[in-house]
């Protein structure tokens, strides 16, 4: 395991899993990076073009992102309620981007079904137990949090993959394949929400937050009756850096499987849509094993 001064250690840790932010990876908007998948996936798939298609899912994509971006901040009471009037625009417009378009019923249907369990996920969030604190010393719940099906991670941002679902029945590609379309997103957003969760383990700790990422320092502290003290970084990183192999390696095996089911729908290992989606976010979870090496 790596050890040494807690500053450099700590900074090669953020620095790695920070590359698990893919958008982070060229110098573009996030939301325009996003914008740009429904175009990516369908040059994965066919030299077949339509522009009016793309500039619609494009806009659908960017308008969920920033409404998705402003609710969870909301939810995380990192902003005023006055924002919701902002984000529930971008979402109007997210939807009437969809109604446009003549697809299937069937699309409809799981682009109803997935809206729903956002909202679900959405609702359970505000639910869920909170942190509570004694002068700076974490209270740890009897009870955390089990994150046993990582999937589930996917649940809040899946509506990003209904550009690309669009894309299949717009390509005729079939119901099979469209099903393993929505398998890839659950694999590759769980993968993406993990890789966010560990960058952003010590502020979701400070803010009495519980993640897939942090509970595994809580449930070892636990285990162990270490006393977590956030006016004690050095111990919090140290524990960190025992539970660093485990999300990573949970990130490479959602990222694994989601690269299986990207061969069987038909994408090139190699293609842009890959390379700006999974692959960035595999490499970083790579690079943050190396530190306990």
């Amino acid at each position: 395991m790596a050890t040494g001064f807690l500053g450099e250690t700590s900074q090669k840790i953020k620095s790695a899993l920070e590359g698990a932010f893919y958008f982070k990876h060229k110098n573009m908007k996030i939301e325009n990076i996003i914008a740009n998948w429904p175009k990516l996936f369908l040059e994965a798939l066919t030299e077949k073009r339509d522009n009016n298609l793309i500039k619609i899912l494009s806009s659908a994509n960017k308008y969920w992102w920033l409404a998705y971006n402003i609710y969870d901040d909301i939810l995380d009471g990192d902003s005023d309620a006055f924002q919701l009037p902002i984000a529930n625009n971008y979402f109007i417009k997210f939807i009437s981007s969809y109604y446009k378009l003549n697809l299937p019923k069937q699309f409809y249907q799981i682009f109803e079904k997935t809206i729903t369990n956002v909202e679900k996920a959405n609702k359970l969030e505000l639910k869920q137990q909170k942190l509570k604190f004694n002068d700076g010393k974490i209270i740890i719940p009897q009870i955390l949090p089990g994150f046993t099906d990582l999937k589930m991670l996917s649940k809040k941002s899946l509506a990003l993959s209904l550009g690309p679902i669009a894309i299949a029945y717009y390509l005729n590609l079939g119901q099979r394949k469209v099903n393993l379309c929505i398998e890839f997103f659950k694999n590759f957003l769980a993968a993406k929400q993990l890789s966010d969760d560990a960058h952003d383990w010590l502020e979701d700790l400070q803010s009495g937050k519980i993640t897939a990422a942090n509970s595994l320092i809580l449930k070892e502290a636990r285990t162990n009756k270490i006393v977590l003290d956030l006016n004690n970084q050095q111990s919090l990183f140290k524990l960190f850096l025992k539970i660093n192999s485990t999300t990573g390696k949970n990130v490479i095996k959602l990222c694994k499987q989601a690269n299986k089911l990207a061969l069987r729908i038909g994408l090139q290992k190699n293609c842009k849509f890959l390379n700006i989606t999974i692959i960035p976010i595999q490499n970083a979870a790579n690079r943050a094993l190396k530190i306990n090496n």
